[in-house]
């Protein structure tokens, strides 16, 4: 069954941001600022980036129905000093869960690029409930940008109290995933992933909700 989705945020007039979505531009020094906005067209969702006074070919996000109502720019991301920064698309929200990608540009011609450890879209995940949650953050290193993301899960939901009102109670244990992007170029990320440890449950609580 096809979904019905009306494009309510058609692209602006010379590049502009349409009414209703965020337009973001870098303050980074060292490059040309780099401004970035969204739009629909037909039943897809696309990021359009100038740089200084030069616009990219928009990027087509990749959004596996359901279409969702919006997709927006969240921020950017500093890969590698001196380049241009990539930037930040909140491209699903669910509610409780947010999924993130990252895209940026490269060559003489301004071409779009997806951000990728190895061969796949760098996906980053939000996520919070009771039992499981995740959250990723960005740290700046002299070699490139370091992106972690976390992933969190209780295996044994009976060590979990709770208030009547639903406040957690005590420290149960959980256990705790970890996936290191660290940038490999301007356009890429090489990958790893951390061995699942055990952990506090409020620890991870702090780190859920933080981003890049």
């Amino acid at each position: 069954m096809a979904q019905s989705f009306r494009c309510l945020y058609p692209e602006g007039a010379k590049g502009q941001a349409p009414v209703g979505i965020p337009e973001l531009t870098s303050s980074g020094s060292g490059t040309p600022p780099v401004t970035a906005t969204t739009f629909c067209r037909d039943s897809s969702w696309y990021v359009a980036e100038r740089i200084g006074e030069r616009a990219s070919r928009p990027f087509q996000v990749p959004v596996d129905p359901p279409i969702p109502p919006s997709v927006t720019v969240q921020g950017f991301v500093p890969v590698l000093a001196g380049s241009i920064p990539a930037i930040l698309v909140q491209r699903d929200n669910f509610g409780s869960a947010q999924l993130y990608e990252l895209f940026t540009s490269s060559g003489a011609r301004v071409d779009p690029v997806h951000l990728v450890p190895g061969r796949s879209p760098v996906l980053l995940l939000k996520a919070s409930s009771q039992t499981q949650g995740a959250g990723f953050t960005c740290t700046s290193t002299p070699s490139g940008e370091v992106i972690r993301q976390y992933e969190w899960y209780i295996i044994n939901t009976t060590t979990l109290r709770t208030t009547a009102q639903g406040s957690i109670l005590g420290d149960p244990e959980v256990y705790l995933e970890t996936t290191v992007y660290t940038a490999a170029s301007a356009s890429t990320f090489t990958s790893s992933t951390d061995a699942i440890v055990p952990v506090g449950y409020t620890t991870v609580v702090n780190v859920s909700s933080e981003s890049c």
